[in-house]
């Protein structure tokens, strides 16, 4: 009897993996899942990579277009993302490979050492962005250049003190450095939502490359004490008019919160900052504005020792710009000008005269080869200057008529003359003796001697009188 042969039981059904269903979302173009939010294509997308590099990687979905992923590094935030189109996810991991290398080439692991001594055992630890803050805070605290880090002598000291430390490069501090102030800014802002009232101090600046710049500090009341601190630096890229200027002050209040806080402004005198003011008003309506104005008492007494100085000092000629004038109803003068000396005065307080009203120097500047055009980045100084020779030379007239009327002193016009030769002479004087080692000895025994026969008449015409 032959043996039969022993069933064999039909094979078992495999059991479906738990992904597989979510691979296939990773296979379906964008227009099948482009309604699906962000995190279901992540959570059907994330358990299908296996590769241990993901492990480095914060990963996000972008949309634009098209849908993307955004590999961001865990290690340095800092360090450009890795863009990779969903429809590329089998194409392999070659560039996420290629920059992890790079970061971790920049940024070694932390290591530990110690080092010990006959009282203590001290342990430190390096942290290259550890070392990375501390660069940039000292760029910001004492004016240090990005470059300087490039420097060989400073990557010597850095080697001699822990060998193998990979020093940043200015372009790594310089994006350090942007990006620690964006988020300084957020802290700033909220700091300032439990501050009641804020003051401002505004001025311009321009750079030894002439680009021109505008400063805000803040004022204000806490804990029982007067702070102040720089809000924030703007670049000005347009004609400073005033209100051109009013525009990027609110523009900036409104990012710290403070377009409704801030009560008084401080301000030279120069004369845009009337158009500023007023400008301002329109685009604040809780600000008062030339109510609300402060001049700035440092430009005041410069103007006064100016205005002291100016006695003294010989008139400069300059050469003026060819300058077209906007029509307006005002009668003008119809009398013409006696002399050439008078013609260009009255030509310079017509400009003064404009530059005060409208707040800027006129556009249509005709160019002459004898005067090159001013640049933009320097209008807002030149119509600073222009505004100080006008309160200067007011004052001045000011005062030789007070001296001559209430004071009734005789000032005449040689004696004038003569005053103004007294600076340069003085200091045509100073030239010679620094430049003569003899002449110097000679004036210094001068000095004594004379010094030495004030003391003696002083003396006998102190016995003289019983001092």
């Amino acid at each position: 009897m032959s043996s039969l042969p022993t069933p064999v039981p039909p094979p078992k059904r495999r059991r479906r993996r738990a992904n597989a269903n979510r691979s296939r979302t990773v296979d379906m173009p964008d227009s099948d899942v482009w309604a699906r939010s962000d995190q279901e294509i992540l959570d059907a997308t994330l358990p299908t990579w296996v590769s241990p590099v993901y492990a480095h990687y914060n990963v996000a979905l972008v949309r634009h277009t098209r849908s993307v992923f955004k590999f961001t590094c865990k290690t340095n935030p800092l360090h450009p993302p890795v863009y990779r189109r969903c429809e590329d996810t089998k194409r392999g991991t070659g560039n996420l490979h290629s920059s992890m290398a790079t970061c971790l080439k920049h940024a070694p692991p932390t290591e530990s050492t110690s080092s010990t001594s006959s009282t203590s055992a001290i342990s430190s630890s390096y942290s290259y962005w550890l070392h990375l803050a501390i660069l940039v805070m000292s760029c910001a605290y004492h004016y240090i250049p990005f470059a300087r880090f490039i420097d060989d002598l400073f990557r010597q000291q850095v080697e001699m003190l822990r060998p193998g430390t990979a020093t940043p490069d200015s372009t790594t501090i310089s994006r350090a450095t942007h990006y620690v102030y964006a988020e300084q800014a957020r802290h700033v802002k909220s700091y300032f939502e439990d501050i009641d009232t804020v003051h401002l101090a505004i001025d311009g600046w321009t750079s030894p490359t002439a680009t021109a710049y505008l400063g805000f500090i803040v004022h204000w009341y806490s804990e029982g004490r007067l702070w102040s601190a720089v809000l924030e630096f703007i670049r000005l890229e347009q004609k400073h008019t005033g209100a051109y200027i009013a525009t990027k002050t609110y523009e900036c209040l409104q990012r710290y919160v403070l377009d409704k806080k801030f009560l008084a402004v401080c301000l030279d005198n120069a004369g845009n900052n009337n158009t500023l003011v007023r400008h301002l008003a329109g685009l604040a309506p809780d600000f008062r504005g030339t109510l609300s104005r402060v001049c700035c008492a440092p430009h005041v007494i410069n103007l006064m020792v100016k205005a002291f100085m100016e006695h003294f000092k010989k008139p400069t000629a300059r050469k003026r710009k060819a300058v077209k004038y906007k029509k307006s109803n005002k009668p003008r003068r119809t009398e013409l000008p006696v002399s050439r000396r008078e013609a260009s005065e009255a030509d310079l307080d017509e400009q003064i005269e404009y530059v005060l009203e409208e707040g800027n120097a006129p556009d249509d500047v005709s160019k002459t080869e004898e005067s090159p055009p001013v640049q933009n980045d320097d209008t807002l100084d030149s119509d600073k200057e222009l505004h100080d020779q006008y309160v200067i030379k007011e004052t001045t007239t000011e005062a030789l008529q007070y001296a001559r009327r209430s004071l009734e002193l005789s000032i005449t016009e040689s004696m004038q003359k003569l005053a103004r030769g007294v600076l340069s002479k003085a200091a045509n004087l100073a030239r010679k003796l620094h430049d003569t080692a003899s002449l110097q000895s000679k004036f210094e025994d001068l000095i004594d001697a004379l010094a030495s026969q004030i003391i003696a008449v002083s003396k006998i015409v102190g016995g003289a009188l019983n001092f």
